[in-house]
């Protein structure tokens, strides 16, 4: 056919043309009024049986069933397509461009996948690609095998989540429009779980087929969770948890590192400047969006001991209506100024 619709099950609302063609004929037919002497010596007899008539006023009802008819359509999203459908295929590309794709090994793979699916096509054929995360990008349109192959230059994973389940809405929408015979969607990711969902309700409508192609991770990722800053007799130290997660599963190990500026532990990096401090991760790891972990120093409370007091002197702005004192014997105390007392005449 010449064209196509976007959405063909709005089709069915046609179904409603035969809505006012029953009201036409169940209408009631208009009585002649006569008037009579009496009738109380007439007997009641009520009709319960409605007739179906032929409808009258033909050119009503012709256009109520016009109006019904335009708007069943218009739903549908008619396209036109040009007369003959040309040959060849056409391929809508869609490459994860979610955070976990920034690995560089990831971000390869997915680029060799990409460049063996143009490869395939023929000298007819059409291809589009397209990087998702939440938004969808197009790096080209309707483009020849070769311009297909330069256009992949242009794929740079983000630090976004991904949402295939609306690029995949888009690629089929724009292949219904797309002149061909052929038409499919090929979805490349690692399917990575926080993203998704990555359900079989992920699929092209009947426009279109869906090809999937998985990029397999086969590094772990690296990172520090769990920070905790303890204090003992030698200072400060960082505790925290080095995690290190593949297809495998999880390793955590226990660190415990002093938390000045240039501290090495198993797999961490310890810097410092003034209260705050950062752990970055020096273990093997392809992925570097999560490789440093922030934190600050908790001011703690005071203690109420004198040898605690005087380490302590930085945080007295925590007393804001106490002044610290040390008398000349050694021994600490909290004074209190007295408030102010209203001045009373005499009676």
């Amino acid at each position: 056919m010449p064209f196509a619709f976007l959405a063909p099950l709005a089709l069915a609302a046609l179904g409603l043309i035969a809505a006012p063609v029953v009201i036409h004929m169940l209408r009631r037919a208009r009585s002649r009024r006569l008037d009579f002497p009496s009738l109380r010596f007439l007997r009641e007899t009520p009709s319960l049986v409605r007739r179906l008539t032929p409808p009258n006023r033909r050119w009503l009802l012709a256009l109520r069933i016009a109006v019904i008819a335009l708007i069943a359509l218009a739903a549908a999203h008619p396209v036109w397509t040009g007369g003959a459908v040309p040959p060849g295929s056409a391929t809508v590309l869609l490459l994860d461009a979610s955070a976990s794709m920034r690995r560089t090994e990831t971000r390869d793979a997915a680029l060799v996948a990409a460049r063996e699916v143009i490869g395939r096509l023929g000298d007819r054929d059409l291809a589009c690609v397209a990087q998702f995360d939440r938004d969808v990008v197009w790096l080209g349109r309707d483009l020849a095998r070769e311009d297909a192959l330069a256009a992949l230059a242009s794929y740079a994973p983000g630090g976004a989540a991904g949402q295939p389940a609306a690029a995949v809405a888009l690629a089929d929408r724009h292949l219904a429009s797309t002149p061909r015979s052929e038409r499919r969607i090929v979805l490349i990711s690692d399917f990575q779980r926080s993203n998704g969902p990555w359900t079989p309700g992920v699929e092209a409508e009947s426009t279109a087929s869906l090809e999937t192609i998985r990029v397999e991770n086969a590094f772990g990722n690296a990172f520090v969770a769990d920070t905790q800053v303890d204090v003992d007799e030698n200072g400060e130290r960082l505790a925290c948890a080095l995690v290190r997660s593949g297809d495998a599963g999880r390793e955590v190990a226990r660190i415990a590192v002093p938390l000045v500026d240039g501290a090495a532990g198993d797999g961490i990096l310890v810097g410092r400047s003034g209260e705050t401090w950062t752990a970055r991760v020096t273990a093997p790891d392809g992925f570097d969006l999560d490789d440093v972990r922030y934190g600050v120093v908790a001011v703690r409370a005071v203690r109420s001991s004198c040898a605690t007091l005087a380490p302590a002197v930085r945080f007295s702005r925590l007393l804001p209506k106490s002044i610290l004192a040390r008398s000349s014997s050694g021994s600490c105390r909290v004074s209190t100024p007295p408030r102010s007392q209203g001045h009373r005449s005499p009676s």
